[in-house]
């Protein structure tokens, strides 16, 4: 995937968080950038930086299109919400709920 396709992907996918879920904050913007995370760091898919609002995906860490959507989900519901996923019998399912409630969004 070339990082344009990638930044797209990312981008549609925080789309559908906000639509889907709502927004991360309600005063500013979310941010997102696709780099590529050094050797001297821990492997990650990708992180959420609260002080600047970001979301950042590591393109040499995330080199599918499921790890890419599985990693923004992951950082747009951190801390906020409390993110799951299964898959059974070749179905892909996520749910969502608020930290401290009971109630979900199931996808």
């Amino acid at each position: 995937m070339t990082t344009p396709e990638l930044r797209k992907l990312v981008c549609e996918t925080i789309k559908w968080c906000e639509t889907n879920i709502g927004k991360k904050t309600k005063s500013r913007t979310l941010k997102y950038r696709v780099l590529t995370l050094g050797k001297r760091y821990t492997d990650a898919y990708g992180m959420y930086d609260p002080t600047q609002n970001t979301i950042y995906v590591f393109r040499n860490h995330a080199p599918t299109v499921k790890m890419v959507i599985k990693s923004v989900l992951h950082e747009y519901a951190e801390p906020s919400l409390v993110w799951s996923c299964s898959f059974e019998g070749g179905v892909y399912e996520a749910s969502f709920r608020a930290a401290s409630s009971g109630d979900g969004v199931f996808l």
